[in-house]
């Protein structure tokens, strides 16, 4: 009895759903996410990010490039330092695949990747920044930062 008190969400609902969007950096545009996670305690959260990517690939001098796209699926965990209703800063962590390749082209590059991440939850919106890093050979950078504002349905206090 106990045990079960201390595992389950108390002060916060335990389905959260977010979405986010944002600007990255190492010659990437911009990204989107779909985030639906399972709160297993006040302080912790397990749940599975979809991400895509796009991003131009630099030749030569004029920097002129070709669209590319990372689509990555990705189970993620994230520790919430406070159990502060309002402003709750976290650290995660996500672990999954990659898929890189041209939008016009069926065939896709697929390698393992993963990603550590702080931010902060503001009542139903939030502010993070991860590092993805990869292993692709065909893009020129093995990671990317990423900064994504957003929201979330649920997950908010009870």
């Amino acid at each position: 009895m106990i045990f079960s008190n201390f595992i389950y969400a108390k002060a916060f609902k335990k389905i959260k759903i977010g979405i986010g969007a944002g600007p990255t950096f190492s010659n990437v545009r911009f990204l989107v996410t779909f985030e639906p996670a399972y709160r297993i305690s006040d302080k912790l959260s397990i749940g599975i990010r979809f991400e895509y990517v796009n991003l131009t690939r630099h030749y030569g001098i004029l920097n002129s490039g070709e669209n590319d796209v990372i689509y990555s699926y990705t189970i993620d965990m994230q520790y919430y330092f406070s159990s502060n209703r309002n402003i709750k800063p976290f650290f995660g962590a996500g672990l999954g695949e990659y898929r890189e390749g041209f939008p016009t082209v069926i065939s896709y590059e697929t390698k393992l990747g993963f990603y550590p991440r702080i931010g902060f939850d503001i009542r139903h919106f939030n502010l993070a920044m991860d590092i993805n890093i990869t292993t692709f050979k065909s893009v020129p950078f093995k990671s990317y930062v990423g900064i994504r504002v957003g929201g979330f349905l649920g997950g908010g206090k009870k």
